[in-house]
């Protein structure tokens, strides 16, 4: 208790607190008797204590060369008025968007759906075949006489047959590429979706991406329970999108540098197609 534990300034405060509110005789204030009651009466009708003036109280206790003590005086009050009362906040454990930020040390503000974001390619989500799986229809190279697997476009097959045993009894087939799992520079998990992958049609993400490459990519959806996000990186997904909305990770300096390259690299070949149509034959 705040009055039990207080130093000795601080228990005579709480002693003097008691004898003003019940407006004891100012000459009995010495006295150990009067005291000891008086804090019994205050405890037993605590009420009496909030008609009391604590900053004036306060400032005459000042004048008696006492430190300044105003907060110990209302914790006093509220100790005395209410007992052995919890004053912390009720706990409530973390709400999954909470985690989200914490782990991520990203902002509500800062990063959201419409982010852009860097990432760099870990891998390429695939989906396992199953044994009753609808539509698995083979597909044979004229040229080459191979047959590729519809799943993994593996096709380096002889015979028709490898390739039942390819994803029905060896399970050695990985199975149909649906997407691209990347790294965010933030530490996060994300996916992109092989229908977001670019504005062209892709079949086969790998030779969309290759892994450790890094791209940019804009936040589609946040899973805050999963700690991770959906990405799109198709051209006409960042193209409508301010620069104002990059993410805090984001390295503009080597995006910069980056973006210069490939204009140069497209107006050296813009500058040599140019010779090479200005080229007449002679004659």
């Amino acid at each position: 208790a705040v009055v039990s534990t207080q130093s000795g300034h601080y228990g005579r405060g709480a002693e003097k607190m008691a004898i003003d509110a019940l407006e004891y005789d100012e000459d009995d204030e010495d006295d150990n008797n009067v005291k000891q009651r008086a804090l019994e009466e205050i405890m037993d009708d605590p009420e009496k204590l909030l008609d009391l003036d604590l900053d004036a109280f306060n400032t005459e206790l000042k004048r008696q060369e006492y430190p300044d003590k105003r907060i110990t005086l209302y914790d006093i009050r509220d100790e005395l008025t209410n007992r052995f009362a919890d004053k912390r906040s009720p706990y409530h454990g973390l709400t999954d968007e909470e985690k989200f930020y914490l782990l991520s040390n990203e902002s509500a503000e800062g990063f959201k759906e419409g982010s852009i974001v860097q990432c760099v390619v870990v891998g390429i989500a695939r989906r396992k075949p199953k044994g009753d799986e609808p539509d698995i229809q083979p597909k044979r190279n004229e040229a080459t006489g191979m047959w590729q697997c519809p799943l993994c476009l593996r096709d380096e097959f002889p015979e028709l047959s490898e390739i039942w045993n390819h994803f029905d009894t060896s399970g050695s087939c990985p199975g149909q590429a649906v997407g691209v799992r990347v790294r965010l520079n933030n530490g996060i998990s994300g996916f992109i979706a092989t229908k977001n992958l670019s504005d062209q049609k892709v079949t086969n993400p790998e030779e969309r991406v290759k892994i450790g490459k890094q791209i940019d990519a804009k936040v589609l959806r946040v899973n805050f329970e999963k700690v991770s996000v959906d990405l799109t990186c198709k051209t006409s997904d960042l193209n409508n999108t301010d620069e104002k909305n990059r993410d805090l990770y984001y390295d503009t300096e080597a995006a910069d540098q980056e973006k210069k390259a490939k204009e140069a690299k497209k107006n050296k070949k813009e500058k040599s197609t140019d010779c090479d149509s200005a080229l007449i034959p002679l004659l």
